[in-house]
C-alpha cells in the first residue's frame, strides 16, 4: 500500500511539472513590428487625415457659434 502511494504521488508530481513546462512567456516589440508594416503606416496616415478634417470642422463651429453668440 505504501508503494502505491508513493507511485501514485510520483505520477501525480510529474503530471504538474509538466503543466509548469508548458507555459512559456515571450516579449514582442509591437512599435518594431508594426512601423515595418506598410499597411500600418497607410492607417496612420488616414487617422492623420481625419483627425485633422475634424480639427478643422470643429474650429469652423466654433467660430460660427461665436458669431452667434456677439449677434445676440
Amino acid at each position: 500500500m505504501r508503494f502505491v502511494n508513493i507511485g501514485i504521488s510520483i505520477v501525480f508530481l510529474v503530471l504538474c511539472f509538466q503543466n509548469v513546462k508548458a507555459q512559456k512567456i515571450g516579449y514582442i516589440d509591437s512599435k518594431f513590428v508594426l512601423s515595418k508594416m506598410p499597411e500600418y503606416k497607410e492607417a496612420q496616415q488616414e487617422i492623420e487625415a481625419l483627425s485633422t478634417a475634424w480639427q478643422n470642422e470643429i474650429q469652423g463651429m466654433r467660430k460660427e457659434i461665436e458669431s452667434m453668440y456677439s449677434e445676440l
